[in-house]
């Protein structure tokens, strides 16, 4: 199984939460391969976790228009996804994202149990939580 894994970017004095650590720890345990974000805050924090861990089966992907990784601890292989950006029309907390049915409608494509969405613009995260989560006290499907 493939698990992608992304976050906030959170400021780098923060420590990966120990309830991250252990879903980390069950998924390498497992054996899943780890699809991971280039970026500083949470992306960073887990590639330090897997690098430490030695774990190799992690691939890192950037989202930018940049052509080098920020972020590869691990040496790991490194892939772009190719974005069309024209269609990130709504601004909020200095970024640009897709608007809610955009989402939706991508969201509808994907088949797999269990799948939860968090989320950065606030209407959108409220959305989610009460209309699409599994458990709407856990976005991320932590516990």
């Amino acid at each position: 199984m493939k698990v992608f894994i992304s976050g906030s970017k959170v400021g780098n004095d923060q420590s990966l939460p120990e309830s991250v650590g252990l879903c980390l720890k069950k998924i390498m345990s497992d054996g899943n391969e780890i699809l991971i974000g280039d970026c500083w805050g949470i992306d960073t924090l887990v590639q330090e976790y897997l690098s430490a861990a030695k774990y190799e089966r992690v691939t890192v992907y950037s989202s930018g228009s940049h052509k080098k990784i920020r972020s590869n601890l691990g040496h790991w292989i490194e892939k772009w996804f190719n974005i069309d950006y024209s269609k990130f029309t709504l601004k909020q907390n200095g970024y640009r994202h897709l608007q809610l049915e955009e989402k939706k409608r991508i969201l509808d494509k994907v088949k797999i149990n269990n799948v939860s969405v968090c989320e950065d613009v606030d209407e959108h995260y409220n959305y989610w939580r009460d209309n699409y989560n599994p458990n709407k006290d856990d976005c991320c499907n932590l516990e």
